[in-house]
């Protein structure tokens, strides 16, 4: 039998994928990052031990010792897992591997779990843990397994150590012969910008997000949801985009649009999966808007699902870590899902159910009336002019523009890190990303980044200032001089600091400006 990368037997091309699909899913929401940990949790994933049951027993005793060595042996890799990363990241793999481990049904596969909230995550697997002890002992015996089962579960994270230099990825996408480096501060810039490096950009934008889909399967915003939104907008330069990334897209879509029940995180209300279905909803909008010329049946039920996450205010309300600069205010993620119901083609205009067009409208109130939360929200305020002029006066445009323009550096570039307080970003900020940010080399004095200088163009543009304006040249210049040899632009993460995800981000949102600027035009006739 052939043996795959761990030395377990290699099961099939479609086995593979889905254990594949499991374990990463866990690593795209929860962010374990240490090679080492990824390389223990999938031989933990594919292990043929962690799917065996407990062989039934003659006498409770027996039963008792069976189960008492399977609890040992399990906190002993739950040990190893937490000391290979800090105790933060590793509890929410944790629940879903036990989850997916203990016996009875439903055993939901981790591509389902992953989905849900952790809370809920680990409220059922207690439940579960506790109903199998129950079933198969005497109930005080089961109670008192359950009670020691959570005890050993908070012990176990409580003497982890806390802090550990995770180990640095060989890649920041990797998948079959795709093999994309990390990027990084020290990468030659290019010799010559140009056609040349600008398909070099483009392919770095195709092969990181035909990784994720293959690898990690699930819809972001900082590869498969920039690639979907920006990307589709270049087909006379580098062809059609990627069916693959597509169908992932539309097979995420869920087939029946159902209530979904709101959360409450210390007070902060939100419906899970927010982000994922504005992301979604968007790009395949834009993929009708460019590709299909009307809005599909795939789209018109991801606007559907989008909706159904709707806060009552009329807002799509941002939740979870903080990502700069996509899960940041909800004015940012509102703020997309405006994009997507102007990108699918005809979608606003046509005739729509009660429900859908009372939440349109509460959704145009709330980007009309709402507070800014830092100056980031109120240069966003040029975009929600771009896609819907109604609710932005002039005097707003004015004055945000004079604000972007009052932002730009004397090397012709601008920084994200200035446009918000670290505190005003988002409605939580984890000491993780507080002490990143705090720590980096020009924390004092912020450097143009790539994001910033390149969005600060789009918006520009977007708010119909020339291609001539000295602003918008000063910034052409800075992008040019900055590009790197693989074709992308580098820039530092402000959340983890390890795959650096913001440089796809960044690289996508050049191209746009460049689009934009009719930099892409050189391209077309080579």
């Amino acid at each position: 039998m052939k043996k795959g990368p761990t030395g377990e037997e290699d099961r099939g091309p479609e086995q593979n994928k889905v254990s594949r699909l499991s374990l990463f899913g866990v690593h795209r929401n929860h962010a374990l990052t240490s090679a080492s940990f990824i390389q223990n949790v999938e031989k933990i994933a594919i292990n043929p031990r962690t799917k065996a049951r407990l062989p039934r027993s003659d006498t409770i005793l027996e039963s008792f010792d069976r189960l008492l060595k399977r609890f040992h042996w399990m906190f002993a890799q739950l040990r190893e897992l937490v000391e290979l990363e800090s105790f933060e990241g590793s509890v929410p793999f944790v629940w879903l591997w036990l989850s997916s481990l203990l016996p009875g049904e439903p055993r939901t596969p981790r591509r389902v779990l992953i989905k849900q909230p952790k809370e809920s995550i680990m409220n059922s697997t207690r439940q579960r843990c506790a109903a199998y002890c129950r079933s198969r002992f005497l109930q005080p015996i089961g109670r008192a397994l359950e009670f020691a089962f959570l005890v050993g579960m908070c012990a176990t994270g409580l003497m982890a150590p806390k802090a550990h230099a995770a180990a640095k990825p060989k890649f920041q996408y990797e998948s079959g012969d795709i093999r994309v480096s990390l990027p990084s501060a020290e990468e030659p810039r290019v010799a010559k910008f140009g056609p040349a490096s600008l398909k070099a950009a483009a392919k770095y934008l195709e092969d990181g997000a035909v990784c994720w889909v293959r690898e990690k399967s699930c819809v972001n915003c900082h590869t498969t949801g920039p690639y979907m939104t920006e990307r589709t907008a270049w087909v006379r330069q580098f062809g059609k985009p990627s069916d693959e990334v597509l169908a992932d897209f539309v097979d995420s879509v869920p087939p029946e649009i159902k209530p979904v029940k709101e959360s409450d995180k210390n007070g902060h209300k939100f419906y899970p999966g927010t982000f994922s279905s504005v992301w979604r909803a968007l790009g395949l909008a834009e993929w009708d808007r460019h590709l299909n010329g009307k809005t599909s049946e795939p789209t018109e039920r991801a606007l559907r699902d989008m909706f159904s996450r709707q806060s009552a205010s009329g807002a799509f309300v941002s939740h979870g870590e903080v990502e700069i600069p996509h899960i940041t205010t909800d004015f940012e993620l509102t703020l997309q899902a405006a994009r997507a119901i102007t990108a699918a083609p005809g979608w606003l205009a046509g005739p729509k159910d009660e429900s859908l067009a009372a939440g349109v409208a509460k959704m145009k109130d709330w980007l009309r009336s709402s507070a800014p939360k830092n100056d980031f929200d109120r240069i966003l305020k040029l975009q929600l002019a771009h896609y819907l002029p109604e609710l932005v006066p002039r005097k707003e445009r004015d004055a945000a523009m004079a604000l972007l323009s009052s932002k730009q550096h004397a090397d012709g570039g601008w920084c994200v890190r200035d446009m918000s307080a670290l505190d005003d970003w988002h409605f939580e900020i984890s000491d993780a990303v507080r002490n990143l940010i705090t720590n980096l080399a020009d924390a004092a004095k912020p450097q143009s980044d790539a994001y910033m200088t390149s969005l600060a163009i789009v918006l520009m543009r977007q708010g119909n200032v020339p291609v001539v304006d000295p602003r918008i040249q000063r910034g052409l210049a800075w992008l040019k001089r900055e590009q790197r040899e693989s074709g992308r632009w580098w820039m530092q993460s402000l959340y983890r600091g390890n795959y650096h995800y913001i440089t796809y981000i960044a690289t996508a949102q050049a191209m746009k400006a460049l689009d934009l600027c009719g930099e892409l035009e050189a391209v077309s006739g080579n």
